[in-house]
């Protein structure tokens, strides 16, 4: 498996893996509603703009193949409080290699990329109800911090969890 950085060009595996990822890890979460519109194009598009301006913070997974098989996207926090706080925006990995260390791997690069940034800690929000992905951040070292805050996705009301662990 190699980490590298995300180009422009990767803006539709980056978004193939964000919506497929997002209808298996939420299902049962967030309503069927919401997930059934997911668009992989509207998800390109909307990367694209994005790693159109930088790339420095996406990095991908890939497999010896060629194949991108999950991506993280990291950088300054975006709370309020969070001045000095690095932030984990999103990390996905294809389900079909879920379980086998890639996901860690990924985590691990991002979380170093944020030590060498020079942030003192480091935070990233999650689904209260997404127990998975709550026992994987804990075991990389990530706790509740004790703030939360509700989101409305289709009219359903979610609980996100903020979690936060010092930096290296």
């Amino acid at each position: 498996m190699t980490i590298r950085t995300a180009t422009e060009s990767d803006a539709a595996e980056i978004a193939r893996i964000h919506v497929d990822t997002w209808r298996v890890a939420y299902a049962g979460i967030v309503p069927d509603s919401h997930l059934s519109r997911l668009s992989k194009k509207g998800r390109e598009k909307r990367w694209a703009r994005t790693l159109s301006v930088s790339t420095k913070e996406t990095r991908l997974a890939v497999a010896p193949d060629g194949q991108v098989v999950g991506w993280s996207s990291f950088g300054p926090s975006r709370d309020n409080d969070g001045q000095g706080a690095g932030e984990l925006y999103a990390i996905y990995l294809d389900h079909s290699h879920w379980g086998k260390g890639i996901g860690r791997e990924l985590m691990d690069d991002a979380v170093s990329h944020l030590n060498d940034d020079g942030f003192a800690s480091i935070t990233l929000w999650v689904l209260q109800e997404n127990t998975q992905a709550r026992t994987f951040y804990e075991k990389a070292g990530f706790n509740p911090d004790g703030v939360s805050k509700v989101i409305e996705i289709d009219g359903k009301k979610l609980a996100e969890l903020r979690y936060r662990k010092a930096a290296q």
